[in-house]
């Protein structure tokens, strides 16, 4: 029986084309997982966040107009 190797000791880093091969497990082709940079993709929905920021205050000042309007006893 092999021995079992990790990716590391299995892959060669002066070969870059061998790091990104596919890897063959239990018959099944693997591709690495690329990594994720979470600053660009933060970035992306940072519009959409700053419109719902804007909708909920200016939705929260209309709502405590309106409560404070109706607090207010009548002057008859």
């Amino acid at each position: 029986m092999e021995p079992r190797r990790t990716m590391a000791e299995s892959r060669t880093t002066d070969d870059d084309a061998t790091a990104t091969a596919p890897l063959t497990v239990n018959g099944l082709t693997v591709r690495p997982r690329e990594k994720v940079n979470l600053w660009r993709n933060g970035i992306l929905f940072l519009p959409d966040f700053a419109v719902l920021l804007v909708i909920a205050g200016l939705g929260m000042r209309r709502l405590l107009r309106y409560l404070d309007a109706r607090e207010k006893p009548s002057a008859h």
